[in-house]
């Protein structure tokens, strides 16, 4: 019985994360070339995604007037992409970032699934969807 324990049960408590880990969530699915525009904080993150091909989806990013460019995966660890949105020297769990997670495609492979999640441990910065 400990040995199933020791195998099975502290991985899962040791790599799952509290429940009030983040600080806000999002779910958005977006078209090809259609942008999601969001405020955190004073300044403008917006994506879209351009090609899907060989299970990658190019993504472009801006926030706060710097682009960045990659690919997303369905598999696990290659799914998303971890903005800090403060470069401070701070110790690395007192970062604020933003983790943007591909969740796959939808209708014939026509909309892109994504969870977008805001770390924020002074609680000072908020998200919003901006039209």
């Amino acid at each position: 019985m400990r040995i199933l324990f020791l195998f099975f049960l502290l991985p899962l408590l040791l790599f799952s994360l509290p429940e009030g880990y983040w600080s806000k969530q999002k779910e958005v699915v977006l078209k090809k070339d259609e942008f999601s525009v969001l405020l955190i904080g004073n300044a403008l993150f917006y994506f879209r995604w351009t090609l899907w091909v060989n299970h990658g989806l190019v993504m472009h990013y801006h926030y706060d007037g710097h682009p960045y460019q990659n690919v997303l995966y369905t598999d696990y660890k290659r799914n998303a992409f971890k903005l800090k949105l403060h470069e401070e020297n701070k110790v690395e769990y007192e970062q604020s970032y933003v983790r943007l997670e591909f969740n796959g495609m939808e209708n014939n492979d026509t909309n892109a699934k994504f969870a977008l999640y805001l770390f924020d441990p002074t609680t000072t910065l908020d998200l919003k969807e901006v039209k």
